[in-house]
């Protein structure tokens, strides 16, 4: 404030290099011995490099302590900027910050990293499913901080210590992969994926058991594990589970929440769109008798087969617990968000734990990863950024959620508590 620097008497330093950034660049260039003066302004294109040398073969007197021990040196400035970061060059054994300064006044502050490029590799994702990237697009596109924030920078997979077991005990000439997850958990876009994009060994041809991506495994996809011998659905009648590499989705269970109350499937309890996820009731739980209660659930997986939960959380957490505890067969699960933010890693170590290879250029498709019928990027919007995370629930669910999550699961998982 230019009143208030005078007021106290405070004086502006002399600049010989200073650069200022107003969403369109502006770069200035001062050599107070040589007079050099070079400037880029405002409507100048972003993408174009700018170029700066001077050769200062003289001794210069007078000039600044910097350029005085380098008066003999090649002095070169290059600035370029394009939509992917900002390159600053100094001369020949020149820090670059000695020479130029560059800064960012976006009117935002991105701590160190503009959030255009932040959002770099959310939308590669996209483009390589091909989207193109239109205004509306960009404008909601999470960054990868806000996608890291949430999941971390690595996927998470459980089980893979599993796989050399599986190699050995199933020849890959008889190898199978099988979708497994609860209900909302991605498990068609897992079977669409391994279907597209990984192969076994001279089985590229034929039926989905015969090439060995199967759409479910043989026991229901959805059906607890508790019953892979007992149970099988009508087209895994006459394959043999043992040879089934199980692939189980797992969702952040705030988000499955979420999903559960837009579509139930085979789950029952009672709830309305005035409160879900509804874990403790509330007025709004017409159906329930009294308020604070927690609300069960109910699930038919068969038309014999039925399951009875506390809550949704005791359905996330026993179905789960249930594929983690298991020590007596192979078996991967991986999570949902990882399809989305880390597909190539993901499809790369699943397919090869069975046998299989991935072919190239592993990509999602933008009409798959469904996320209630709005496709890959209503799913990229959706479970990139926080806000939609908790939507329906209130305080007292939250409060019941953090304390009936299984703490182990979640942690295992890298999923964080609100």
């Amino acid at each position: 404030n230019e009143d208030m620097m005078k007021a106290f008497g405070y004086s502006y330093p002399e600049v010989r290099v200073h650069t200022i950034f107003q969403k369109a660049p502006t770069i200035k260039y001062h050599n107070t011995t040589s007079n050099i003066v070079a400037e880029v302004g405002i409507g100048d294109p972003p993408e174009s490099p700018i170029i700066i040398t001077k050769n200062n073969n003289e001794n210069h007197n007078g000039m600044d302590e910097v350029n005085s021990k380098t008066s003999n040196r090649v002095t070169t400035i290059e600035y370029h900027n394009s939509t992917n970061g900002i390159d600053a060059e100094g001369g020949k054994d020149i820090p670059p910050e000695s020479l130029i300064s560059i800064s960012n006044n976006n009117n935002e502050n991105h701590d160190g990293m503009d959030e255009s490029n932040d959002k770099t590799r959310v939308r590669k994702i996209l483009q390589k499913a091909g989207m193109q990237i239109t205004p509306e697009v960009e404008s909601v596109i999470p960054t990868w901080s806000e996608v890291t924030s949430l999941y971390g920078s690595k996927p998470k997979i459980i089980g893979l210590e599993t796989c050399a077991a599986y190699r050995k005990s199933v020849p890959v000439t008889d190898a199978m992969i099988g979708p497994a997850g609860i209900f909302n958990t991605g498990t068609n876009l897992l079977a669409k994926l391994l279907n597209n994009q990984c192969v076994f060994p001279n089985r590229s041809e034929g039926t989905k058991p015969q090439r060995g991506m199967l759409w479910q495994v043989p026991w229901g996809k959805h059906t607890p594990v508790s019953l892979r011998l007992k149970h099988n659905h009508a087209k895994g009648v006459g394959i043999i589970p043992s040879n089934v590499l199980p692939i189980v989705t797992i969702k952040d269970p705030y988000h499955w929440m979420g999903s559960m109350c837009r579509h139930s499937y085979a789950a029952n309890w009672p709830h309305s769109d005035l409160h879900c996820p509804n874990l403790i009731s509330n007025e709004h739980d017409v159906f329930v008798r009294g308020e604070g209660k927690t609300i069960g659930v109910n699930v038919r997986y068969q038309k014999t087969v039925t399951g009875k939960y506390d809550s949704l959380v005791g359905l996330w957490n026993d179905w789960y617990g249930d594929y983690i505890a298991i020590d007596s067969f192979p078996r991967l699960i991986i999570r949902f968000e990882d399809l989305l933010f880390h597909l190539e890693e993901v499809m790369t170590q699943v397919c090869e734990c069975a046998g299989g290879k991935v072919k190239k250029n592993v990509a999602l498709i933008s009409t798959s990863a469904k996320a209630e019928g709005g496709g890959l990027l209503s799913a990229i919007k959706r479970y990139g950024h926080e806000k939609q995370r908790l939507d329906g629930m209130t305080e007292k669910d939250l409060d019941y959620a953090k304390g009936a999550l299984n703490e182990d699961m979640m942690k295992a998982f890298g999923y964080s508590y609100p």
